[in-house]
């Protein structure tokens, strides 16, 4: 199991459940539009629900480092070996409706990702008979999707996500 296969076990539990998903690229030298829409489609990614974002590296490394407070860092040395070229973590981090990140599960943990999707389930069942939800606490960010479209922290608003990070 890796993040991304967790990612996509995460995405078949939520399939009734009203939730994004969200994917940042730690390479996105390498990950344009063009190679994630591809990527994105071998792991059966709904586009509608799950999204593959890239941009510039200095500012995705700033949004993971200082908005979600996690690692990441080119490697470099005897820490850099083939496929291993970016030091991330395998956390999946649950992002409430208001943009605050309320939870971390290790995507390569089965318990852990059963954890993340009953506590995503429960927040979009309360959204749904609350209907009422505002994005803040994260930085603002514009990042491009896949397909080219340019997606915003405001793009994610009133639906609790799900964001992990890869390359």
């Amino acid at each position: 199991m890796n993040v991304m296969a967790g990612m996509q076990e995460i995405q078949g539990e939520l399939e009734a459940s009203d939730v994004r998903l969200v994917t940042i690229t730690v390479d996105p030298a390498y990950d344009t539009p063009d190679v994630l829409a591809p990527y994105a489609d071998g792991f059966e990614a709904d586009p509608k629900r799950w999204l593959f974002l890239t941009g510039e590296r200095e500012k995705i490394y700033r949004l993971i480092q200082k908005s979600f407070l996690l690692p990441v860092h080119q490697a470099t040395g005897a820490e850099r070996s083939e496929g291993h070229h970016v030091i991330h973590s395998t956390d999946v981090l649950h992002v409430n409706a208001q943009g605050r990140v309320v939870g971390k599960y290790n995507a390569l943990e089965e318990s852990e990702r059963t954890k993340l999707v009953r506590a995503m389930k429960k927040e979009a069942a309360l959204l749904k008979a609350e209907n009422e939800a505002s994005l803040s606490g994260l930085s603002n960010f514009e990042l491009t999707e896949r397909s080219g479209k340019t997606v915003t922290k405001q793009d994610l608003l009133g639906q609790p996500w799900a964001v992990c990070f890869v390359f």
